[in-house]
């Protein structure tokens, strides 16, 4: 049964019958019950759970939901791939092409207006994205305006990959035009299924090429790497592309798909990364990182691709995305990309169904409110504007000076939400506050226009080159704490084979980086970088005290033997971060 007629899967009852004709149908009851043993699936009665028990208890009895599970080196008693390459502690090493069509941070609402500007504030506001991403921040800013916010909100969404510009453009494109019933779900699989049905691949083409063959017409006879502008409108809101005529004639691939695209070498090309047998160790050091039943819904993900709530069928989702596959049949990603990196953990388990357990449902449930509320806004008397580019965030001084005429005034900013681009493997810090600085409001203007800046790699690359002085006591002080953190694992750890071999040496590598001293790495991050130098120069200044975003939102937060130390730091240890990403905020210097 296809996924858009069975209505609302918060309460769908998980027992899946197969007809005569070989047709799957859901129950359609609402569910009130859940599998005690596993906690993923749910069901309307005891009957209904009993029928279906011959299909579920295969996965309930599933050796990944057992806490005794243990990674395949163990079992093959041999030392983990990955020590042989790397060290112990690292969480992930890269596999798969380097391209990010998902974000790498939880999603922010980079506004805040309520606790800056105010929530009275009328005025226009503008949002810089220099290298967006996915545009996740761009949605839940939105989601958080006040609802009495009358003034234009304009979002310039840029990236340097053109993959993630034309994504964003057909998503914001779908939202604009698509069937209100169905447009939510069909942006969510767009943005993170691998495979859709062929009722959503079907209003894709129908609604949205027509609009990009409608503009590669106009622009037939211009030259390839001049700029067109496209500006599409619904009521109050507004999508414009700017895009070079090359990048306009790269469009329709992401509706059409590859040549030759079919089910089949779709998904042998996403198993050749997410299942290459290279990296078996590595997908297992992650998995023993989870708690059980989040183990075992990672799996099921990292297997069928579509985001959907652990029951429900994925049978109607027989079209490879092609958004994932525009000219190659390759998955695009690497193989720990994960859609559950974009967003808050916390956040989204709290719209958990009956199965607790099913965290990738609850993400699809969260995100499918999220996107409901989005929609909603951009088809109200709201006046919302989006400014679509594709453009290294360097160059994008170039880009304002041409999107300025000579009689209006300077293109300024109330945010600018750079990502990670300040890291020191790309812009750094310099060349960043340099590019971005002089687009900053001036306090003159509005005293809460801020700039934003991401450290993903700051803590490593100066843990790397600290050397060894000190790092055998702090060792030994986060092993005390790791003992009242989980005595079982370290239980775990003395019970087994004194070797690289036993997993909890492994898992405890790594958990002894969740607790580093973040403070001394990014005093001395900023010490060789001259952020000092580096802000003088850009007019710019840190603020004291950040107004959006925490400074270190992964930390850890509660103290040894505070309630909920434990679960806070099993979260964290899953979530495919380690505590040590750090944004800065930086206002106007004068």
């Amino acid at each position: 049964m296809c996924h858009l007629q069975t209505g609302s899967w918060e309460y769908l009852c998980g027992n899946v019958k197969i007809d005569s004709d070989g047709i799957e149908r859901h129950c359609a009851k609402h569910a009130g019950i859940f599998c005690k043993e596993c906690e993923l699936v749910q069901y309307c009665c005891r009957n209904c759970q009993q029928e279906h028990w011959e299909v579920h208890k295969i996965d309930c009895k599933s050796s990944y939901l057992q806490k005794t599970w243990k990674p395949a080196w163990d079992e093959e008693r041999r030392i983990s791939s990955f020590l042989l390459e790397d060290d112990a502690g690292s969480p992930f090493q890269h596999f798969g092409p380097p391209k990010y069509l998902w974000g790498n941070m939880p999603a922010f609402d980079v506004l805040k207006l309520s606790q800056n500007e105010g929530p009275d504030y009328h005025r226009d506001l503008r949002i810089l994205f220099p290298a967006c991403g996915d545009f996740r921040n761009a949605i839940v800013s939105i989601e958080g305006l006040p609802s009495a916010y009358d003034g234009l909100l304009e979002c310039f969404l840029n990236d340097r990959d053109f993959d993630v510009v034309a994504r964003n453009a057909i998503m914001l494109l779908l939202a604009m035009f698509c069937d209100p019933d169905n447009v939510c779900e069909m942006i969510l699989h767009i943005w993170y299924s691998a495979s859709i049905t062929s009722e959503m691949l079907r209003e894709l083409r129908q609604k949205i090429l027509p609009l990009i063959k409608d503009v590669l017409a106009k622009i037939e006879d211009e030259s390839g790497h001049d700029l067109f502008s496209k500006t599409f409108k619904v009521g109050s809101c507004s999508v414009r592309l700017i895009l070079s005529k090359e990048s306009w004639q790269l469009m329709p691939a992401y509706l059409l798909g590859a040549p030759e695209l079919d089910a089949a070498n779709a998904e042998m090309a996403r198993n050749s990364i997410m299942f290459a047998p290279s990296r078996r160790h590595f997908r297992e050091r992650a998995l023993f990182n989870c708690p059980p039943a989040w183990r075992f819904g990672a799996l099921h993900q990292r297997t069928n691709g579509v985001l959907l709530p652990f029951a429900a069928s994925r049978s109607a989702f027989t079209e490879p995305n092609p958004t994932f596959f525009p000219r190659t049949i390759e998955w695009p990603m690497k193989d720990s990309s994960d859609p559950l990196f974009d967003w808050d953990c916390h956040l989204v388990q709290t719209g958990c169904g009956n199965a607790k357990a099913d965290v990738y449902g609850a993400l699809y449930f969260y995100l499918r409110g999220l996107l409901r509320k989005f929609y909603r806004h951009l088809h109200s008397s709201a006046k919302t504007s989006f400014v679509v580019s594709h453009h290294n965030a360097i160059s994008l001084p170039e880009l304002m000076r041409d999107l300025q005429s000579s009689e209006s005034a300077p293109i300024l900013f109330d945010r600018i939400d750079c990502s990670n681009v300040a890291d020191e493997e790309f812009l750094g810090i310099k060349k960043t506050l340099a590019t971005v600085g002089p687009f900053l409001k001036p306090k003159s203007e509005n005293p809460h226009a801020t700039i934003l800046t991401l450290f993903l790699n700051a803590i490593d690359n100066a843990d790397s080159s600290s050397g060894n002085t000190g790092k055998r006591d702090a060792f030994r002080q986060h092993y005390r704490t790791l003992m009242s953190l989980n005595p079982w694992a370290l239980q775990e750890f003395h019970s087994g084979e004194p070797s690289l071999r036993n997993p909890a040496f492994v898992r405890i590598a790594g958990d002894t980086k969740l607790l580093r001293d973040h403070e001394k790495f990014f005093n001395m991050h900023m010490i060789k970088q001259d952020f000092s130098a580096a802000a003088f120069h850009a007019g710019v200044k840190m603020k004291q005290h950040h107004t959006i975003i925490e400074a270190w939102p992964m930390r850890l937060k509660k103290e040894q033997g505070e309630t909920g130390a434990k679960e806070e730091f099993e979260l964290l240890r899953a979530s495919g971060h380690v505590g040590c990403e750090r944004y800065v905020e930086w206002v106007k210097a004068e």
